[in-house]
């Protein structure tokens, strides 16, 4: 390894109105070739935008965000190992391109710019120690809005994300995720406004995340008219997936979407194992339920899953067309979530598993509080289908229109979940679910 690789970056968010040509590098119209940390440094500066950024194999120490620019490339050597279901397993041995945060800082690793790609890089964050404050705070790849209507498309191919930061929220957003992509409201209901009609785009391809107790993804809208995609195939996310169509922070959400495009994708347990996916349609910030704040409505969250695996989690899938945190916080309606599981795998594990905790609506006392006995909203739907899934038997499954409220005045009005089919043709097309959903929670195809 060069001796260079081990100079820490720094001065990466100064902006220039030029770069010199990089020692070694190619001509102006071919790729940036970089060898150092120092080179890295002035490749991603906006005047390369829509260059290829190559980094050669070795570690490359960072102190600082690094911001890709819009239309580039950054890329490295690391040549990724599939096995022979296509999931990737990790760089072939002397392979691999590091970039190793080495010092602390608030901001994330990677905040990717439109028609950015990352590829064949491994990205590790810095552990934090028992010290206090915190010395890292922020995610490893980041997409986000940058102003109303904003388009985002990024890409993230055969690389591994490493965080062991646990998760958190500060008025910045969530932390200790490998992967976020968010419309935001970066004031907290203060100028600059919200990023409202924001689209946002995120492909993910034969990659590896592994996290401490963060999300592999996390994905949500905190701006109104906002749009987040994601098409996830053939990765291995260790770590769990989290989705949300809206989230008031602290301005009302309304008509935003998300959509998980998820394909042949393994999530499995790591620090966290809590739930494997956590979907919901709107719900209320557990970091903003003061009296009279709006919630989230008439968002939605759709969720395709095909020949997906998730492994060892507490909860399989847990997911909710509504989720309201607290009586003070404002009532939760017309929101939706719409979820499509295809020959996905349910392997849920350890004391009360359930492979399925499906709810229109939930009233609860926080997010790791319990149930509420106040009203959710109304007219939120869950509506579900299910073909050739396959359960891990006997567990405390969960099936309900709405949970919290024990009164019936307070269970709003509406609120329905709706699984796509009849009885005998899910049993017929599902195995090991068990137990099975009601029969009065199928209804038919439309």
């Amino acid at each position: 390894m060069s001796a260079s690789h081990g100079f820490v970056l720094a001065g990466l968010l100064t902006l220039c109105a030029c770069v010199a040509p990089l020692p070694g590098g190619d001509s102006v119209d071919g790729p940036l070739i970089v060898r150092s940390a120092a080179q890295l440094s002035d490749a991603l500066q906006p005047v390369n935008a829509g260059r290829r950024i190559q980094v050669m194999r070795g570690e490359y120490l960072i102190s600082q965000p690094l911001l890709i620019p819009d239309g580039a490339t950054l890329e490295g050597e690391g040549v990724m190992q599939l096995d022979a279901e296509g999931i990737p397993g990790g760089f072939a041995p002397g392979t691999e391109t590091t970039l190793r945060v080495a010092a602390g800082f608030d901001g994330n690793v990677l905040t990717l710019g439109h028609g950015s790609v990352v590829k064949g890089l491994r990205v590790v964050d810095l552990a934090n120690t028992a010290s206090q404050p915190s010395l890292r705070r922020g995610n490893v790849v980041y997409v986000a809005s940058r102003s109303a209507g904003d388009t985002v498309t990024a890409s993230v191919i055969e690389c591994e994300l490493v965080t062991p930061i646990a998760a958190g929220f500060t008025d910045a957003g969530p932390h200790g995720h490998a992967l976020v992509v968010l419309t935001l409201n970066p004031a907290l209901g203060a100028p600059p406004a919200a990023h409202e009609g924001a689209q946002l785009s995120l492909r993910v391809q034969r990659s590896i995340t592994r996290t401490h107790t963060g999300a592999a993804l996390f994905a949500n809208n905190f701006a109104a008219i906002g749009n987040v995609v994601a098409r996830l195939e053939g990765n291995r996310f260790e770590g769990y997936l989290t989705a949300t169509g809206g989230v008031s922070r602290p301005d009302p959400v309304t008509h935003a979407s998300t959509r998980i495009e998820s394909r042949r994708n393994l999530y499995v347990r790591t620090g966290l194992d809590r739930y494997g996916w956590l979907l919901l349609g709107g719900t209320t910030s557990p970091h903003f339920m003061e009296a009279g704040i709006p919630g989230a409505s008439s968002v939605t969250l759709r969720i395709d899953s095909t020949d997906d695996r998730i492994e060892g989690f507490r909860v399989g899938i847990q997911a909710a067309a509504a989720g309201r945190l607290g009586p003070d916080s404002s009532p939760l309606s017309d929101n939706r979530v719409d979820l499509t599981l295809e020959g996905t795998r349910i392997r849920s594990a350890g004391e009360g598993a359930a492979d399925l905790v499906l709810r229109a609506a939930a009233s609860e006392l926080g997010r790791a509080g319990g149930v509420g006995d106040f009203p959710p909203g109304d007219r939120n739907i869950l509506r579900v289908e299910m073909r050739d899934v396959t359960g891990s038997g006997p567990r405390r499954n969960v099936f309900a229109h709405v949970t919290g409220p024990a009164q019936p005045m307070n269970e709003g009005t509406g609120n329905r979940l709706e699984i796509v089919g009849g009885a005998a043709l899910f049993g017929q097309s599902n195995r090991a679910i068990e137990p099975p959903p009601d029969a009065g929670f199928f209804v038919a195809r439309r």
